[in-house]
């Protein structure tokens, strides 16, 4: 379920969620929703196929049927970057912002220190 109002932005944040997840995995993804947008999402996070109902909007009840396109029998995908890695980009991320961190700190103690007067 995506969001019990209409009005709300919920169902869209994990629209744009499932994009990432799509493209980190190089993948199409299938979203289903009760109330919000239910839709395909290509392995380039672009949206496809959007459920509409009679009204135009996503939000009505209704079915639909798509088409995803699959890969070949024996064909493979070309594993992306996340699929090869996994989170080693954030955590490498996080110790260069924990580093710039204590180097700061670091040169703002040294800089605090070197204005005092040895008695």
């Amino acid at each position: 379920m995506s969001s019990l109002n209409r009005c709300g932005s919920e169902q869209w944040q994990q629209a744009a969620a499932a994009a990432f997840r799509a493209v980190e995995n190089g993948l199409p993804l299938l979203r289903c929703a009760n109330t919000g947008l239910t839709c395909w999402i290509d392995a380039h996070g672009h949206l496809q196929d959007i459920f509409h109902d009679a009204e135009g909007t996503v939000y009505g009840p209704g079915s639909t049927t798509v088409e995803i396109p699959l890969l070949a029998p024996g064909e493979k995908r070309v594993p992306t970057y996340y699929h090869q890695y996994g989170d080693r980009f954030g955590w490498a991320c996080v110790v260069v912002a924990v580093g710039l961190i204590v180097r700061k700190r670091r040169a703002g103690k040294l800089r605090g220190l070197a204005g005092t007067k040895r008695r």
